[in-house]
């Protein structure tokens, strides 16, 4: 009994202070920044974009602190990827280029240097960046990285590593970015995160008085009506929550950690009343010795305190020999999830547990009447151990059904329709001049294992552009999605033209192509073949086609999409750098066909900051890595939720045959069969198992609609055998154990069994 309990212990407290651990890292987000309640991110809120965007325009962070007394400093940053080194040894690392108020904002702290210059156009003249105390280890190892060239940059100072729970991101790098206050663009370019830092003593309410006037003031009054849109300052704490479901996704963690934390409790409960049986006369002899309540209520505690301190030390050498498997599965260190910092969650875990597993067994145990411990040997209290039996299959029936939803959740993902083909599409993105992005594509198609080579400027993996549809005197329809492909870019991807053609290579900048979505946007019944449509700047463009729709991965919805072309080599500007995504579609993606498509681009493409390759199937599962995480959890809560149910449940039936026996013997000896006795066991404990089963169905479907309303659009349908056939699992595998200790009870000689209860 005492194993079984310290089993079921240690199971439940290894996932409750894993979970609970993971939850508290999530909710401390931003919350080491000094001053951060200061601290604000600013939003745009519009119906046409879809609700809130953070990505804003350059000129808002400067005019912010230049123009409103309330603001003592305001930064903005736009996030880079940079591939330095050699081919052999290549270096990924993510920059954000900002201004130089970035520490006075955002202070994650500065070992050396002085940002103010380093991130100002004086610093940017020279080369100069900022890099992570990280970055400097793994480069420069213990030498001093200052004045030490990174690419084509030099140190100039180092930061601190940005912590693992803070918004801002992971990244390395801290470079200048320019800004004219001449040349400001108030109506697009909206590419830039922004913060803000009040001064003492000032209300974030006084800011959002004067933004109408600010708005007015910069001459963006009528685009702000016309796009509804609005400026929003959310606290740097809860800037998380905002267009996301962290607080949504912490909930069902919770439950979850929560459902293990209580089923190994309620386990050991009903273990330890399922003993009373045994231990009642040996405490109503303690009691004759002079024992009292409160001792007996000590001696239990003290029994539930050894065995929750031998259960967290399992559970800690678990956790600890399972910390790349943690990594994996929740994205975080052990030292990041087990920080000191927070060593008040595990320990509130710890206080909980002794709590609910200790109290009621010794309070049942101190109780126990003396007389009728001798009079009858035993103590049944069959009210608490059917109750607490109840809520395990209860639990075990709705995490089964959580768990079968959410590797549905994962299969539709993974088998969805999003409007093109992506199991042999590679994706490459370079740096390169206009000139040279044709030439490079054309030399990939030449490869023998090359179908085509279709060039983008984004993907849908990572979602397009926002850009207004207005008609021909400017007036704003709806908001839609723009990109810059190539004729190669449709047969690439293998999308469907549905009406029109594709681009020719002839095709001029003033043709473009659009989804069914947009013209249902539109409103158009006859063909839109040669219509015209505008963008922000009322420039024309003439539809040629109408491609079946896809969907942004971004999102998982079907927007309205516009893509236009522009051909090879531009005659203004042949030398202009800018990143172009070559999307290749391979004969076959094997290791074999990889390196060689690695080898011809290196000998291919020749810049500094190094490419990247990979496929699409690795890009669609990294973007999906939040969903396959809370799959692969669920699939050990679930385990081990089982595993603790079943120890109860052959605890509690252990002593029920224990207590029935002689009435089994009796049945037997009046002519009753093996099956007949089997019937009337099963039957009493169909009392318990189906009133559970369907709570937890309950349980099942609130969860799984909590759950499958964070994911927007992406989501499956649950059909009603699903619950159905999770509930039947669970049964199934609880009867299965009841009716194998059920039949060891009901085989033994009924002879034997009468005279050892005589």
């Amino acid at each position: 009994n005492s194993l079984a309990r310290l089993l079921s212990l240690s199971l439940g407290m290894a996932v409750a202070l894993l979970v609970f651990s993971y939850v508290g890292l999530n909710l401390s987000f931003n919350n080491s920044f000094p001053n951060k309640e200061r601290v604000f991110q600013v939003w745009a809120k519009s119906p046409q974009i879809g609700g809130m965007a953070h990505k804003l325009v350059k000129p808002l962070a400067p005019n912010l602190v230049a123009d409103i007394p309330q603001v003592e400093a305001a930064v903005h940053f736009e996030e880079v990827q940079k591939i330095f080194g050699t081919t052999d040894n290549l270096m990924e690392a993510t920059a954000l280029q900002t201004n130089s108020s970035f520490f006075d904002v955002l202070d994650f702290g500065v070992i050396s240097g002085d940002p103010h210059r380093i991130l100002s156009s004086e610093g940017a003249a020279g080369g100069e960046v900022m890099i992570s105390e990280r970055l400097a280890k793994k480069m420069f190892g213990d030498d001093d990285p200052l004045g030490k060239k990174l690419g084509n940059e030099i140190v100039a100072g180092v930061f601190q590593t940005p912590a693992v729970n803070q918004s801002i991101g992971d990244f390395d790098i801290l470079e200048h970015l320019p800004y004219d206050s001449d040349d400001e663009i108030w109506t697009g370019q909206d590419s830039y995160t922004t913060f803000i830092k009040l001064c003492e003593g000032a209300d974030i309410a006084q800011v959002e008085a004067v933004m109408p006037e600010f708005v007015r003031n910069h001459g963006i009054e009528d685009y702000c009506k016309e796009w509804q849109m609005t400026y929003h300052f959310v606290p740097l704490t809860s800037t998380i929550y905002v267009e996301s479901d962290v607080r949504a996704m912490q909930m069902i963690y919770s439950a979850i950690a929560l459902i293990a934390l209580v089923v190994a409790c309620m386990n050991y409960v009903l273990l330890t009343i399922s003993s009373l049986s045994e231990r009642s006369r040996t405490i109503a002899t303690m009691k004759c010795n002079g024992a009292s309540r409160a001792v007996i209520f000590r001696m239990l505690m003290a029994e539930t305190f050894l065995i929750l301190l031998v259960s967290v030390a399992v559970a800690a050498v678990v956790l600890t020999s399972m910390h790349s498997q943690i990594f994996d599965l929740f994205g975080y260190k052990f030292s990041d999830i087990f920080a000191l910092e927070r060593i008040w969650i595990p320990l509130l875990v710890c206080l909980l547990a002794f709590a609910v597993a200790g109290i009621v067994p010794a309070m049942i145990f101190s109780v126990v009447s003396v007389d009728y411990a001798f009079r009858r040997g035993g103590d049944n209290r069959s009210w608490w151990k059917k109750s607490l039996l109840f809520l395990q299959i209860t639990m075990a029936v709705a995490v089964v059904i959580f768990l079968m939803v959410s590797n549905r959740q994962v299969s539709y993902l993974a088998n969805a329709d999003y409007g093109y083909k992506f199991d042999r599409l590679v994706a490459l993105e370079l740096s390169t001049k206009v000139c040279d992005a044709g030439p490079i594509a054309d030399k990939l198609r030449t490869l023998p294992f090359v179908e085509n080579v279709g060039l983008s400027s984004q993907s849908p993996l990572s979602g397009y552009s926002g850009m207004p549809c207005v008609d021909d005197k400017g007036n704003l329809l709806f908001s839609c999605r723009w990109d810059i492909v190539d004729h190669n870019y449709i047969p690439s991807m293998q999308m469907d033209i549905v009406l029109g053609r594709n681009f020719l290579p002839t095709d001029g900048a003033n043709r473009v192509i659009v989804n069914e979505k947009y013209v249902e946007k539109r409103g158009w019944s006859d063909s839109p073949i040669g219509k015209t449509i505008y963008d922000s700047s009322i420039v024309p463009f003439e539809i040629v086609g109408v491609v079946a729709d896809y969907r942004m991965m971004s999102t998982g919805e079907v927007l309205p999409i516009v893509l236009h072309t522009v051909p090879y080599i531009s005659d203004i500007a042949p030398d202009y750098k800018f990143v172009v995504l070559y999307n290749i579609l391979l004969t076959g993606i094997d290791e074999d066909n990889m390196k060689a498509l690695d080898k011809a681009v290196s000998s291919i493409y020749d810049d500094y900051y190094k490419y990247k390759i990979i496929t699409y199937q690795e890009w669609i599962d990294l973007t999906f890595a939040d969903i396959r995480q809370m799959r692969d959890g669920m699939f050990i809560v679930a385990f081990v939720v089982l595993v603790i149910s079943l120890i109860g449940l052959c605890g509690y039936l252990l002593g029920e045959m224990a207590r029935r026996r002689k009435e089994i013997a009796v049945r037997k000896v009046c002519g009753a069969t093996i099956g007949e006795v089997l019937a009337v066991l099963g039957t009493r404990f169909l009392w318990i198992v189906l009133p559970a089963t369907v709570c937890g169905v309950a349980v099942a479907v609130w969860s799984n609609d909590t759950y499958l309303s964070t994911l927007a659009q992406m989501r499956c349908t649950v059909p009603w055998w699903l619950y159905l056939l999770g509930a039947l699992l669970v049964v199934t595998i609880v009867y299965a154990v009841q009716m194998f200790i059920a039949l060891r009870a009901a085989m033994a000689n009924p002879v034997d069994t009468i005279k050892k209860n005589n």
